[in-house]
């Protein structure tokens, strides 16, 4: 019935929630990006977005790259609501100090624009998670097969 084997499926969904992780064509394995081609991505997307200079795109490479030094690593325990809390506040910090670094960079309308964006994506997100909690018959139509 399966085409594929149910954790060669499980392997393939894994990489398509972090689009941050590449198919080396090479070896057929995934890779993570590391954080200077990320922070390059990134900053090339926002140039693209937002019409920064290229003052402006060294400004956010650097910002960026300052950032992800300093983001928290995920609790160990999901279940530790300790754990849980004090990465979560740690990980808010940091994105209010990205956001404030990001103030000085971009002129008022450029700002406007990036949050924007995020809100977007935020509510994108929000759409696809409310989706997948609901049941089949409530959910988008879907084909009678």
């Amino acid at each position: 019935m399966w085409a594929q084997h149910p954790a060669q499926l499980k392997e393939h969904h894994k990489y398509r929630k972090h689009p941050e992780r590449s198919l080396d064509l090479a070896t057929g394995t995934h890779q993570k990006f590391n954080p200077q081609e990320r922070s390059n991505l990134v900053a090339k997307q926002w140039t693209l977005a937002l019409d920064l200079n290229q003052d402006q795109q060294n400004q956010v490479r650097e910002l960026l790259d300052k950032h992800q030094v300093h983001l928290p690593k995920k609790p160990m325990s999901p279940y530790s609501k300790k754990g849980k809390v004090q990465w979560m506040e740690a990980h808010l910090d940091a994105q209010i100090a990205l956001q404030n670094d990001l103030k000085t960079v971009f002129t008022p309308e450029q700002y406007r624009q990036w949050k924007d964006l995020r809100l977007d994506r935020a509510q994108r997100s929000r759409q696809m998670a409310s989706r997948r909690l609901l049941p089949p018959e409530q959910g988008p139509a879907h084909r009678a097969h």
